[in-house]
């Protein structure tokens, strides 16, 4: 049946999530029509068995009656079960013809539980039931004074109820205790109710499958509007245009997707009027940065042109002198302009490189060449990655970054005798991680909050672009870098995330 349901339905759920409201519909329908069908076959069975039971309960009490009552005549004037008023042959013939018409077999034992006659001699003789009567059912007669007891019982693998009733006489002595045992009436009764449960089950079976198509057809029509909008939306791309869906019911759904396409429209406009900002605010930001980086070098420049003329038209001794000074002075300026000029160069070119797979260890073995030169500076590098340590990236700009952080390295340590860096390597769950450390002195706490920012910098000639542009082009491979106090080495240490590549 659930095979059939899932060859059936293969089509409407595989394309589902996990948690889809379409699959929350349909199991807490399909749920619910289980469970109350479920409930309802077991009650039904509960039911049919306990109907079977106390029916069979009640013709077994009204044959031990009729049985107690007839036998009541020879017990009623007696003092004991041996009396010959009470043990004679008309009490022999009396069970001998019960017996025969209520097609019953019936035992007698005395008071003290032993058995005294019996109309089923050869099962005694057999000795497949003993002399003795169920303890059970002798104390409840006995000692809890029961007026009957029905007890189940078995013989071999058969099990079988068993009826006992006490014999009193006028003054409630028990003169004996008289028993049915009922074999073929459990087996009857098993058989009934076997045939009942059978076509209980059936029937709850066909309607339990009745229930399930007829859940899932529920359970799509109610999910298809909502299906229709979670399509929608998927595809809705920022900078398209996107569709708006037709619904013209008056229901909770039709204002759900009124509100949908109102927001289809609000986002389109937003959508535009946002693009429009970001670029204007884009070149308002790139005119500022050059115009900062610009003046920054034009005022010393100035100054000192202004001040070697004051001199010449003084004629004060000895500005020829000053003359190599300050074109020293001016040549250090220009270059500051064209290393400006350079980074913003590079910041207009984030996106023209196309995203390449790239080996981290070779590129890092490669940039670490370029450092390794100086007698008072070592560079070293450790990897936890053997080989195929792979990203997607743009290749130059990356390149750039260890350039970038590895220069800061080196400048943080001129003027040490024994300057140490260290690049490692090392996996983590879906990312390579690359740490640049070394022994200087690091950055002051107070201005860790501002080293990714622009125009920052603790350099008397930087443009404070550089560790804004490695964040930018980090970024846009889906990494992250970060800034923390070495442990290893106690100076500053660099770290960058970068992804995985799953080609």
């Amino acid at each position: 049946m659930f095979g059939l349901i899932r060859i059936r339905h293969k089509s409407t759920f595989t394309e589902l999530p996990k948690n889809s409201f379409r699959r929350k519909i349909t199991f807490l329908i399909l749920a619910s029509l289980v469970f109350a069908l479920i409930s309802m076959g077991a009650g039904s069975i509960w039911f049919s068995l306990n109907y079977f039971k106390e029916s069979n309960r009640g013709q077994m009490e009204e044959k031990i009656q009729t049985v107690q009552s007839t036998l009541a005549y020879f017990s009623k004037y007696v003092g004991n079960y041996k009396d010959p008023q009470f043990y004679n042959n008309k009490l022999f013939e009396s069970l001998t013809r019960l017996s025969n018409n209520a097609q019953i077999d019936i035992n007698l034992y005395a008071p003290n539980g032993v058995m005294v006659r019996t109309t089923q001699k050869e099962m005694f003789d057999s000795y497949l039931v003993g002399f003795r009567m169920n303890p059970y059912a002798f104390k409840e007669i006995v000692y809890n004074h029961k007026k009957q007891v029905i007890n189940q019982e078995k013989i071999g693998n058969l099990t079988y109820y068993s009826l006992y009733a006490p014999l009193l006489n006028k003054d409630g002595k028990i003169i004996a205790i008289v028993n049915i045992p009922y074999f073929s009436r459990k087996n009857d009764i098993g058989a009934e109710a076997s045939n009942i449960i059978a076509t209980i089950i059936n029937i709850y079976l066909l309607l339990l499958l009745g229930a399930v198509f007829g859940g899932i057809a529920l359970s799509n029509s109610l999910s298809k509007p909502l299906a229709e909008i979670s399509r929608k939306m998927r595809i809705i791309e920022v900078g398209q245009s996107a569709e708006h869906i037709d619904y013209n019911n008056k229901d909770e759904l039709g204002i759900l997707v009124a509100a949908y396409n109102k927001m289809v429209d609000d986002l389109e406009e937003s959508t535009r009027q946002l693009a429009q900002s970001e670029r204007e605010q884009a070149w308002r930001e790139m005119a500022r940065q050059i115009a900062h980086e610009i003046k920054n070098p034009l005022t010393p420049m100035r100054l000192s042109i202004q001040h070697l003329v004051r001199l010449k038209q003084q004629n004060i001794q000895g500005w020829e002198e000053r003359f190599d000074a300050l074109a020293n002075s001016l040549i250090e300026q220009i270059d500051i302009l064209s290393d400006a000029a350079s980074e913003f160069s590079s910041f207009s070119r984030f996106y023209s490189e196309d995203l390449t797979k790239v080996d981290v260890n070779n590129l890092i073995l490669e940039q670490i060449v370029l450092f390794n030169t100086r007698d008072n500076i070592s560079v070293n590098f450790e990897s936890e990655v053997e080989r195929d340590a792979m990203i997607l990236a743009r290749k130059t700009q990356l390149a750039r970054v260890l350039v970038n952080l590895l220069s800061n390295a080196v400048q943080a340590l001129e003027g040490q005798l024994n300057g140490k860096i260290l690049v490692s390597l090392t996996k983590e769950e879906k990312y390579y991680s690359i740490s640049i450390e070394d022994n200087g002195t690091g950055v002051p706490e107070n201005l860790t909050h501002r080293l990714f920012k622009p125009n920052f910098t603790t350099k008397s000639g930087g443009t404070g672009l550089g560790l804004a542009i490695c964040r930018s082009i980090i970024e846009q491979s889906q990494g992250s870098v970060s800034y923390r106090k070495s442990e290893r080495l106690g100076g500053a240490c660099f770290t960058i995330r970068l992804p995985f590549s799953l080609e």
